[in-house]
């Protein structure tokens, strides 16, 4: 429009222009207004474009939006308690107590869908929790109730906490996936898995009650036990890993527990009651577990009442709470004779 303008005020300004000036100068404003109509014909085009492309992105942002909240709606409506089985619904290997009668997972399960189950109660629930709970807190907490300023064998602590968290993290980890789709080879594993970590507190875990009963023997003597004990150690490993039955699988840490009780009464002829470890602890750190695991190989109480105690109070449930308190108890009296060691190894030094 300012350009037309500019074009009028030149012709009338220039009134002795010649006829052929005139003709250019109208031709340069035709041409001039062609270009204003060009540009103003895109500027159209650009602003239809953008307006077309803007309606479109909002479409396809509400379509998305809708196919998102569709989605989420549906993952919730997924997300829901899954049905629970009765043992004759699964398969044999699962079979592991006849008399817990319902509350059975799915014995197909991916990986995610045995994490999903959790989150609700089926009879697995408990024994994943009576371990789950103590096997985080020990590990995040023990390290820090362990008086590492008045121990000088850090290497005994070390190896007390790891047969502390072993057993818990092995039975987690079995408990939770004995149901996935892989079937009767994967369990198996996980059923060796959580058989190495009972080992492995059995061995190392009960490693400080061991030597502090031997520290006031001869070098020999100590050797002797512990090399003997290692043995026995490996032997029962690979007894309860083959193992095919519950009652044959405790029978092989019997031995173990039988070289602590020589441990014990070994401790009792040489050291002073009350200067090591208090004597409770010693003993309930064995009595708790043995408990549980005579009751757990005997299906009590659920053999009396089959299917009343398939969620919560059964066998294996009391199993693990026993193994607990027994860990309380080994913790309590390894702290004790940790302190107890290094003392004599400081009256020891300075003799």
């Amino acid at each position: 429009m300012l350009e037309n303008l500019a074009c009028s005020f030149e012709q009338s300004s220039s009134p002795s222009s010649s006829p052929s000036s005139s003709d250019s100068t109208d031709t340069t404003c035709l041409s001039s207004n062609n270009n204003v109509s060009t540009v103003d014909s895109i500027k159209d085009n650009n602003n239809l474009l953008n307006h077309h492309n803007h309606h479109h992105h909002h479409h396809l942002l509400t379509k998305c939006t809708s196919l998102t909240i569709r989605e989420w709606q549906i993952t919730i409506k997924e997300w829901k308690v899954p049905k629970l089985y009765k043992i004759t619904d699964v398969p044999e290997h699962l079979r592991f107590n006849p008399f817990v009668t319902n509350g059975y997972r799915f014995y197909k399960l991916s990986f995610w869908q045995s994490i999903y189950s959790l989150f609700y109660l089926h009879n697995e629930t408990l024994n994943i929790l009576t371990h789950g709970a103590p096997f985080i807190y020990f590990l995040l907490f023990m390290p820090r109730h362990i008086p590492w300023d008045l121990i000088d064998y850090h290497f005994l602590a070390y190896l007390h906490i790891t047969g502390c968290v072993a057993p818990w993290l092995g039975s987690c980890v079995y408990h939770t996936f004995m149901n996935h789709r892989s079937g009767v080879d994967l369990y198996q594993k996980l059923l060796k898995w959580d058989v190495i970590g009972i080992w492995i507190t059995q061995s190392l875990g009960a490693s400080t009650t061991i030597y502090t009963s031997l520290i006031l023997y001869p070098f020999w003597l100590q050797f002797i036990f512990i090399f003997l004990y290692s043995l026995i150690a490996i032997r029962a490993l690979q007894h309860t890993l083959l193992a095919s039955g519950v009652w044959k699988r405790r029978l092989g840490f019997a031995i173990l527990v039988g070289m602590r009780v020589l441990a014990f009464i070994l401790r009792l002829n040489a050291i002073e009651i009350g200067q090591a470890s208090p004597l409770i602890h010693t003993i309930m750190q064995e009595i708790w577990p043995i408990i549980g695991a005579l009751i757990s190989a005997a299906r009590i109480p659920e053999r009396w009442y089959p299917g009343y105690f398939d969620l919560a109070l059964n066998s294996h449930n009391l199993l693990h709470i026993f193994a607990v308190i027994g860990a309380i108890h080994m913790h309590l009296a390894t702290c004790s004779d940790l302190i107890w060691l290094s003392n004599i190894s400081k009256l020891h030094a300075h003799n």
